[in-house]
């Protein structure tokens, strides 16, 4: 479901968010899965939000009508084995719908499919590693 992104002004420029089910990548520095390990993800919710935005005058449809940004995701990887599958047909609908899209991902599956269809979005891309020199040069 999306919904507004609160509690970090200015650390993302984006007023909304969209989470999907618990990451796969279980990273140990990453906060996504200790708040709600079982998370997953209502597809039927998400598709009633969409179908409802235009007739619904919550914060979350007003933004989505006047096509603020959604970051995808700041509580899991949209390209996490666990959420790739049903990520990329929702940020292709979402991106036939003119809704743009802000994506942080660690990285993962399905990658090159989204950069087939999304027009120039942003992309806040982590590379985690313990050797800092290795990190730099990637």
């Amino acid at each position: 479901m999306i919904y507004p992104y609160v509690g970090e002004v200015m650390v993302s420029p984006v007023p909304l968010q969209l989470s999907f089910n618990w990451c796969s990548h279980a990273c140990s520095y990453c906060f996504a899965n200790l708040s709600s390990p079982g998370r997953s993800f209502d597809l039927k919710e998400f598709q009633a939000q969409l179908k409802n935005m235009y007739s619904n005058n919550s914060l979350t449809s007003v933004l989505l009508r006047e096509k603020y940004p959604v970051l995808i995701s700041n509580l899991v990887d949209p390209f996490a084995t666990s959420n790739y599958g049903v990520a990329i047909p929702i940020m292709e609908m979402m991106t036939n719908m003119g809704i743009p899209i802000m994506i942080q991902t660690r990285g993962g599956r399905g990658i090159d499919e989204v950069l087939s269809f999304l027009p120039k979005s942003m992309w806040y891309i982590s590379i985690p590693m313990l050797n800092d020199d290795i990190r730099k040069q990637v």
